[in-house]
């Protein structure tokens, strides 16, 4: 049986591919949310506490990043079940999908996010998620219970 390793790049450019994907991805998560025009509510701004902790931060969008990879994990937790002991981050998905026997979950990713985790380990429920902030390189890490860290 082989193994597939999966290298991270840490690279500030991404192919126009990429680019697209992750456009394509935002608009279908705006979409799957219901963060629109319908019933002219937004979904923004629900979370005050969340809009606090990524202000607080040198980085805020590349917290805003991770914040919303760990609801995706959270969400994918409850949907497919809390047993699961890893899942692929990725930002060329518009919705969950399995592939190679791992759930693949989508994320957004900024671009001032030049490197967020993609193979996403769990132990009994618990991960981190790295993400590096592209202007520095200054590394945020957050857990499951949403605490983060901060390396310069």
């Amino acid at each position: 049986m082989s193994t597939t390793t999966i290298r991270r790049n840490r690279s500030t450019g991404r192919p126009k591919v990429l680019m697209a994907g992750a456009a394509a991805l935002a608009l279908a998560f705006v979409a799957a949310c219901g963060n629109g025009d319908e019933g002219g509510e937004s979904d923004e701004g629900d979370d005050p506490a969340a809009e606090e902790s990524a202000d607080e931060y040198a980085h805020p969008q590349v917290v805003a990043d991770l914040e919303g990879a760990r609801q995706s994990v959270l969400d994918g937790l409850e949907e497919f079940g809390d047993d699961q002991t890893q899942f692929f981050l990725a930002d060329d998905v518009s919705a969950p999908e399995q592939n190679y026997g791992m759930w693949v979950l989508p994320v957004e990713r900024s671009e001032e996010t030049s490197y967020m985790t993609q193979q996403l380990e769990l132990n009994d429920g618990n991960f981190e998620i790295e993400a590096e902030a592209a202007e520095d390189g200054t590394t945020y890490w957050i857990d499951q219970d949403g605490e983060i860290t901060v390396e310069d």
